[in-house]
């Protein structure tokens, strides 16, 4: 279990044999097919996954939302829309205390598949 938040994503890189990147301030900024996911402590004991989806590509926002219900999976991606840009984001986070290599590559995995899906108009 990861002990701390950068301990968190070098393991995840590891993983993924992908390089850190460049962290801008609190945020690790990687490159997943072609979305770029930016991953934080929001707030300082969560891993906040999330990236930005192209409001071109939300058809039916309603019945997107409605995929936001309860599910078993506490790692589901959450679709949201910015209340000052109206950006659609699309997120997930966990307990960085609760953390491990294999839930947090979960995580990613996700966010990555469900952000696809949601371009690709699967959703």
């Amino acid at each position: 279990m990861p002990a701390n938040f950068n301990e968190a994503i070098n393991s995840l890189c590891l993983r993924l044999d992908l390089p850190r990147t460049v962290q801008h301030s609190d945020i690790v900024n990687l490159s997943i097919g072609e979305h770029a996911i930016h991953i934080t402590a929001q707030p300082s004991q969560m891993v906040l996954m999330f990236c930005c989806i192209d409001s071109a590509k939300i058809i039916d926002s309603l019945s997107l939302l409605q995929l936001n219900l309860f599910d078993k999976n506490c790692l589901k991606p959450i679709l949201s829309q910015d209340a000052h840009s109206n950006d659609w984001v699309l997120w997930s986070r966990q307990l960085l205390d609760h953390a491990s290599d294999d839930s947090l590559y979960e995580q990613l995995e996700l966010l990555s598949d469900f952000a696809d899906k949601l371009v690709a108009g699967e959703c």
